[in-house]
């Protein structure tokens, strides 16, 4: 029983400690899984006998583990080059008549062109989330309540709270 294996992040340092992972996690862990430490995700790199080196994944591990959490299957869209957000395009051929929701994740400061991926979701009668602080003031509960509601009439098995604080 090792215990905890240092993480690391690749090409850095011996000092670019980012945490640590137990001893089972590692072992069930393969070279470019990606993985929540904190609240950031890390892709591995390499495996070696005391530690994992990791570089930064583009990718919300935490999104798509909310999407699996209410028993549905994330689906993963193009982005736009030059953004790095989600795009439009990519919404479209990835959309089926099982899609429920579009959750827009905005990336490295720049926002996706949420205009046009509203106008998308309204043509397919799917609720656009987004990933991220709104710059508009909102009654958060409320919209919480909204959207809850809306998927629950989406997926099936999903309860909305119908009193509380949300």
């Amino acid at each position: 029983d090792r215990g905890l294996f240092g993480v690391f992040v690749a090409g850095e340092s011996q000092n670019a400690r980012v945490g640590e992972l137990d001893e089972e996690m590692v072992y069930e862990s393969r070279v470019n899984d990606v993985f929540t430490l904190g609240t950031t995700s890390w892709r591995i790199v390499e495996i070696t006998h005391d530690r994992v080196n990791v570089v930064p994944a583009f990718g919300n591990v935490e999104v798509a583990e909310a999407v699996i959490l209410t028993g549905a299957l994330p689906v993963f869209a193009d982005i736009d080059p030059v953004t790095y957000c989600l795009d439009v395009s990519g919404v479209e051929a990835a959309t089926t008549p099982r899609t429920a929701a579009v959750v827009v994740v905005h990336r490295f400061g720049r926002p996706a062109d949420m205009g046009k991926l509203i106008e998308a979701g309204q043509r397919r009668g799917l609720l656009v989330l987004q990933h991220g602080e709104s710059e508009a003031p909102y009654d958060e509960i409320a919209q919480r309540r909204q959207r809850a509601a809306y998927l629950d009439l989406k997926l099936r098995g999903v309860r909305t709270p119908d009193d509380g604080d949300g």
